[in-house]
């Protein structure tokens, strides 16, 4: 019987990563992303949001919207499968590779040129490589262009919602200009996406 979902072959190959980035509306989008994801998904997902701190009285929506566990991401954590890790007030959350025990975060201060998912991606790009998918949600600007880019060059999968759902279009379109995406979808249907690309992504 076939796996629609993926999740057999997450199963096999459990060495990846899914990292998302937003700003503007990012909070309303990442709730919409989360809460349409599989659990369990058999991977950990690191989530940064480039908002304003008053914006993060709306982080409860965040952790309500998710199948899975979602924490605030602690430097030098083991990221679990199946766990959202968000990056802390002030700071961002970069993901690095452990040998022997998968994935792992770190936090970061966020003075790194005002490009918190920038630091994300580039991140991802170099510890998940092909086994990495990159998802860049709405948002003011170009923050997550050039990581998304990197990911892109790296064989991962990248992923941008598209301008009809996009509160503010400014970074998804800034990495289609940088020919950083290989898929631009509605918000409603980013999950299945990762979900293709998890049914055939080899580690």
């Amino acid at each position: 019987m076939t796996d629609p979902t993926g999740l057999s072959t997450l199963r096999q190959h459990p060495l990846r990563a899914i990292v998302v980035g937003g700003s503007a509306g990012g909070i309303e989008a990442a709730t919409v992303l989360l809460s349409a994801l599989p659990r369990p998904l058999l991977v950990p997902v690191l989530l940064v949001l480039h908002i304003a701190a008053s914006s993060r009285a709306q982080w409860p929506l965040v952790f309500r919207s998710s199948t899975a566990p979602v924490h605030e991401a602690e430097d030098k954590d083991v990221a679990e499968p199946g766990n959202v890790y968000v990056a802390p007030s002030g700071s961002t959350v970069t993901v690095e590779k452990y040998e022997s025990r998968g994935y792992g975060t770190r936090v970061v201060d966020v003075n790194l040129d005002g490009r918190p998912v920038d630091a994300l991606f580039h991140s991802a790009a170099v510890a998940a490589g092909s086994n990495g998918c990159g998802v860049i949600l709405t948002g003011v600007g170009n923050d997550g262009a050039a990581g998304l880019r990197a990911m892109h060059v790296a064989n991962g999968h990248t992923i941008a919602q598209d301008e009809a759902t996009s509160l503010v279009y400014g970074m998804p379109r800034a990495a289609l200009e940088a020919e950083a995406v290989a898929v631009e979808a509605p918000l409603d249907m980013i999950a299945k996406h990762i979900l293709g690309w998890a049914s055939w992504a080899q580690v």
